[in-house]
């Protein structure tokens, strides 16, 4: 499509309208971001470090994203889950659990980002993180991660 220049901006009233409509959309407040560098588990096959924690609010969801720097020991791929995370001595519920990338290569070290949202109730993750996951080899072979840390210390 081609939009002609007129005495305006050179774009069209319809996309800006657009264009409004998608940046109202898109609106986030940052409520709180803190850096980290707290180990948070440690084993054989995998080192997990807590990096980053922001909550943030999405016209009406709040969102508390935890970022986690995962370094994988082994000279396999391992896919990792979570079953559960608390914050602040909440417990969330497996719908309002999300995971952005799950798979660290053979001998890699990469970041995690997974996290809770809500539109009910207002999210917290100031003092305390918790949660369980596991991590699989293609063979099946399945672990267990626990962390259970004060983050305010």
């Amino acid at each position: 499509m081609l939009v002609a220049c007129s005495g305006n901006d050179g774009v069209s009233s319809d996309n800006e309208n657009t264009n409004e409509g998608i940046k109202d959309e898109v609106d986030i407040e940052t409520l709180s971001e803190k850096e980290y560098n707290i180990e948070i588990f440690n084993n054989e096959d995998i080192t997990m470090t807590l990096k980053r924690v922001e909550h943030v609010k999405v016209d009406i969801t709040e969102m508390i994203s935890i970022y986690t720097e995962v370094e994988n020991k082994q000279n396999r791929t391992f896919e990792f889950a979570i079953s559960d995370i608390s914050t602040d001595g909440i417990e969330h519920t497996l719908s309002s659990i999300y995971f952005d990338d799950n798979v660290v290569g053979a001998n890699e070290t990469m970041t995690f980002e997974f996290g809770v949202f809500s539109q009910d109730e207002e999210l917290s993750a100031e003092e305390h993180l918790k949660s369980y996951m596991k991590y699989m080899d293609y063979e099946g072979n399945v672990n267990d991660i626990e962390f259970n840390k004060y983050i305010n210390e």
